[in-house]
């Protein structure tokens, strides 16, 4: 009787811990970032260099990470290998959307006017 009691006890114990444990091991929910920026827009292969990729993709730069762009294309902006394209020149663009699992889905997409650099100072 004794020996029955103390097996109920020890059960219960072990069932009530492991819910606590398992309540306690919740996936913590990934959280998204709106953006409304000016950002740096460009191929991710030709320009910045993501060499894993077999084709142009349409990408934006955002404090210093790369995102591909879901919601328009590299060829949506003129052509991508024109002098002033995307494969050649990395524009400007004014961006609004929302970064989530590592992609910027899109909302707003202005290409900026494009300025060639020139240089400050000449040898």
């Amino acid at each position: 009787m004794m020996r029955s009691i103390l097996y109920t006890v020890i059960s219960i114990y072990f069932f009530s811990s492991n819910i606590v444990l398992l309540s306690q091991n919740k996936p913590k929910p990934q959280s998204a970032m709106r953006v409304n920026l000016i950002v740096d827009a460009s191929c991710a292969k030709c320009q910045f260099d993501k060499k894993s990729d077999k084709d142009c993709l349409l990408a934006v730069e955002i404090h210093s990470d790369i995102y591909y762009v879901e919601g328009t294309t590299i060829d949506d902006h003129g052509d991508a290998h024109a002098s002033d394209g995307f494969c050649n020149v990395v524009r400007k663009a004014h961006v609004e959307g929302i970064i989530d699992d590592g992609r910027f889905y899109l909302d707003k997409f202005r290409l900026l006017k494009y300025r060639e650099k020139k240089k400050l100072y000449s040898n």
